[in-house]
């Protein structure tokens, strides 16, 4: 599988630099990167970049006009395919030695080619491919003319020439100076398997704010099928949670019906053994009364013997005395 080379520039205007320092050096949330992944300062950590800028102001006197670009950001990396060959798609992964053997040659590169104008160099671990943020001062040595005299006016003289620092990003970065840079660049890392895109070619350029815009959509593509799995994977906890809980209502309803058809068949030998107990007490009682009777019997017959002609009951008797 054929591997490139990447690099991407941007202009930044004063409004612009803080943003970029926010993100390059994850001081504010960044959407598409991992919260535990690395991201190191390789160069200009201890300032941010608009002291560093004031720096370099300081030591070479730039002059840049009110709108024009103090810093130029460069976005250097290589295809997924070159720091993970087993597995391009894998998402935040690279092998360690690749890695190094990169950011060695990529740094040195931009050393090389930008020197003292180079002001910061952060390393991105923490998103998709790993890949460094390059802020460079766009000040150029120019040989400039001063305004001529009216002596040499009037004599045709040429006005005195000078040399001067200037912020010159249009210059520095020109279509003829992007070009080299793609061509200077893929032939650093080539000793890599690294190529240079192809010249001329009808392919659009991305600036770096399309390949983040791009990256932004991936990484909510990713957030969406994770939060899609993510649901997925509660609806089933849902069906679990439910199906346990039909299981143990079916459960209790089964344990309620086997509890109420042994108390059904408690009382129906509670209401049997009543019905032998009434019956029973019934059979004794109608016993003692037919004894009960039998002995009154027994006594009035005794009584009439004992007083023939008498009609008196023995209780009127027993009344009267």
């Amino acid at each position: 599988m054929t591997t490139f080379a990447i690099c991407r520039i941007q202009k930044l205007k004063s409004g612009k630099i803080s943003a970029a320092q926010k993100h390059n050096r994850r001081e504010s949330e960044v959407p598409n990167a991992d919260p535990g992944g690395a991201h190191i300062s390789l160069l200009g950590a201890d300032s941010t970049y608009q002291e560093l800028l004031d720096k370099r102001i300081e030591q070479t006197g730039a002059s840049m006009r009110s709108d024009g670009v103090p810093l130029v950001e460069m976005m250097l990396s290589a295809s997924p395919a070159y720091f993970r060959p087993s597995d391009p798609d894998r998402w935040g992964y690279y092998e360690s030695d690749r890695l190094e053997k990169w950011l060695a040659k990529t740094q040195s590169f931009l050393e090389a080619k930008y020197g003292e104008n180079l002001v910061s160099i952060d390393l991105h671990l923490d998103e998709s491919t790993p890949h460094i943020h390059a802020m460079i001062s766009p000040i150029l040595t120019k040989e400039k003319a001063k305004r001529r005299t009216a002596a040499q006016i009037k004599t045709g003289q040429s006005a005195e020439r000078y040399r001067a620092s200037v912020f010159d990003a249009a210059g520095m970065f020109d279509r003829k100076a992007l070009i080299e840079l793609q061509s200077d660049y893929a032939g650093c890392v080539k000793a890599l398997g690294l190529e240079r895109g192809v010249r001329k070619s009808r392919a659009a350029h991305t600036t770096l704010k399309e390949h983040y815009g791009r990256v932004d959509e991936t990484g909510l593509a990713r957030e969406k099928a994770a939060a899609a799995a993510k649901k997925a994977k509660l609806a089933s906890k849902v069906v679990d949670l439910a199906e346990k809980k039909v299981k143990k209502s079916l459960s209790e309803m089964e344990a309620r019906e086997g509890a109420v058809a042994a108390r059904e068949q408690s009382v129906g030998i509670d209401e049997r053994n009543l019905a032998e107990i009434i019956s029973r007490g019934v059979l004794e009682g109608i016993e003692r009364y037919k004894l009960a009777y039998g002995k009154l019997k027994n006594e009035f017959s005794a009584y009439r013997e004992r007083n023939p002609g008498k009609k008196r009951t023995p209780t009127q008797d027993q009344y009267e005395r």
